[in-house]
């Protein structure tokens, strides 16, 4: 099921960084959590996606850390 309700929090639009999230993010999609999930749908979805700051992000999840 495609999520509609998405929480944002510490609105920043990610550059340089959006697409090696989404990368580490597809490769660990079967273990992430649904709000990292639902981060990955909508940035694919749309590529101005309002994403958390990439400090924020990976403070959240160090292992997506490349």
């Amino acid at each position: 099921m495609h999520p509609k309700n998405i929480q944002k929090k510490k609105k920043h639009y990610l550059t340089s960084h959006r697409k090696n999230i989404l990368f580490h993010m597809f490769k660990y999609e079967s273990v992430l959590s649904h709000k990292l999930m639902y981060l990955h749908w909508a940035a694919i979805e749309d590529n101005e996606t309002e994403l958390c700051d990439s400090d924020h992000f990976y403070s959240n999840y160090p292992h997506l850390k490349g």
